[in-house]
């Protein structure tokens, strides 16, 4: 069970959070205050579910991203998975009404920005591993 979670992308459950929250209540709650914080400064932060749901997008990105470094079949897979989640999420950004909201396009920006950096640090990281192509950078 716990390999399993080796090749799964972290933000594939913040997509399905994002569904069991749309589909179990309504489209709205993301943008339903969940807590109000009262600021040094006098004013009230008024945290949406929204903004809790993209916090711990931007959480799985940064975690993500620094597991990309690894050059090992499971990080390959990883990859690839995140590739299809991110097709997949954008195809249901354009054809689902629900996915149609700036919270949903925030988190898939997030899945771009985690496919390409994981990616690049990949190849960078197997060329340094492997001590290759430097010629190829001259």
């Amino acid at each position: 069970m716990l390999r399993i979670l080796n090749f799964m992308p972290l933000m594939i459950i913040v997509v399905l959070m994002y569904f069991v929250g749309t589909f179990a209540g309504e489209v709205t709650i993301w943008g339903k205050v969940a807590l109000e914080i009262n600021m040094i400064s006098g004013a009230i932060w008024q945290v949406t579910w929204g903004t809790i749901l993209l916090t711990i997008g931007l959480v799985a990105l940064y975690i993500e991203v620094s597991l990309s470094a690894r050059s090992n079949a499971a990080q390959i897979v990883n990859h690839i998975f995140s590739m299809v989640i991110f097709v997949v999420s954008l195809v249901l950004f354009f054809i689902v009404p629900q996915a149609g909201t700036s919270e949903f396009f925030l988190l898939i920006m997030m899945m771009f920005v985690d496919v390409v950096a994981g990616f690049t640090i990949s190849i960078r990281s197997a060329r340094r591993d492997f001590g290759g192509a430097d010629h190829l950078t001259h």
